[in-house]
């Protein structure tokens, strides 16, 4: 099994900054435990249940935030180092421009369960979904309906252009131009549980319950399936480059690495029951996470990881990592 010995963060209310500094409403300052990855595995937010949220600096300091916001988070964007967009449930939107100093919640007129957050950076458009519900902004503006695609799991956008994929509970995958809807561009025939796509808006892989996944490479025109191997269903994904390589987690704490051409490996880390998140960059560095406050980092693609725990042992629901360029 590939990672290596655990690291308990034992965190202090407050955020962290990128320039080390911390605001802390104890008073009290973090320590951090990275097993040996600190300064290499890049800055990374987590958000969870009963608003739970952890924020780890690129030097490998944590924060754990209060749990002051009353529902379940289940995902995050983030923009540059210190904006971010979390969605949760009944209609929650938050949004920080000060690296979590300050939350604004953002007024949606919806309550329904937002499930999934995704940002076109350069086009300027943050997009929400969950039950029966898609909305669309630009950042300063007011969230509108885009559609009805039924139930939204998952959103994806490129960083580069003004292109957004949904996955539904239904089986269908949407492609979404700015703020208008196309017509499903695929059905899979099973429910679909996580989407991913590269900045070029043209690969996109799309997984889901049993083990299912499917990759594009003509910005969801066709898909294909991969077969995996694994009969867990798969909760996230990120892509791997230009081939369709990608890196799934999900039930069982099932990793799942497809090279563009076959299935890598396939493995099961543990402890955990479930792995919900996934956030991989193309250098390589990433993170997963999920249920038991359970966070894995990798510097190599996911061939190896190393295990963090986060003290309170939350069910992580959603991560992502900062940094002070878009996402790739």
């Amino acid at each position: 099994m590939a990672w290596v010995a655990a690291a308990l963060l034992v965190v202090a209310p407050g955020c962290d900054r990128d320039d080390g500094d911390t605001s802390s409403s104890s008073g009290s300052s973090g320590t951090s435990g990275t097993s040996g990855t600190s300064g290499t595995t890049g800055g990374f937010w987590a958000v969870g249940e009963t608003g739970s949220m952890v924020r780890t600096t690129p030097a490998g300091t944590p924060s754990l935030y209060p749990e002051r916001f009353g529902v379940n988070l289940w995902a995050i964007a983030c923009v540059g180092a210190d904006e971010a967009w979390v969605a949760g449930d009944a209609g929650t939107v938050l949004r920080t421009v000060d690296a979590g100093n300050t939350w604004q919640r953002i007024e949606t007129g919806r309550t329904e369960d937002f499930y999934t957050v995704a940002v076109a950076e350069d086009a300027g458009v943050v997009y929400v979904a969950g039950d029966g519900v898609l909305l669309a902004a630009p950042p300063e503006g007011a969230f509108e309906p885009v559609g009805d695609l039924g139930s939204v799991t998952a959103l994806a956008a490129s960083a580069e252009h003004a292109r957004a994929f949904a996955v539904t509970a239904e089986g269908r995958v949407w492609r979404i131009e700015g703020r208008e809807t196309t017509d499903p561009v695929f059905d899979a025939g099973v429910p679909l549980l996580g989407v991913a796509v590269d900045a070029s808006a043209e690969v996109v892989v799309a997984v889901g319950a049993a083990g299912s996944a499917f990759t594009s490479l003509d910005g969801g025109t066709t898909f294909v399936p991969v077969p995996t191997g694994v009969d867990a269903d798969l909760h996230a994904v990120s892509t791997v480059g230009a081939t369709g390589a990608f890196v799934a987690v999900g039930e069982g704490g099932f990793v799942v690495r497809y090279d563009g051409i076959e299935v890598e490996a396939v493995e099961a880390l543990d402890p955990v029951e479930e792995l919900r998140a996934i956030h991989l960059r193309a250098d390589g560095i990433g993170q997963v996470a999920g249920t038991g406050g359970v966070i894995f980092v990798t510097v190599d693609g996911g061939r190896t990881w190393s295990l963090q725990v986060v003290e309170t042992r939350p069910d992580l629901a959603g991560i992502d990592d900062f940094r002070p360029h878009p996402h790739a």
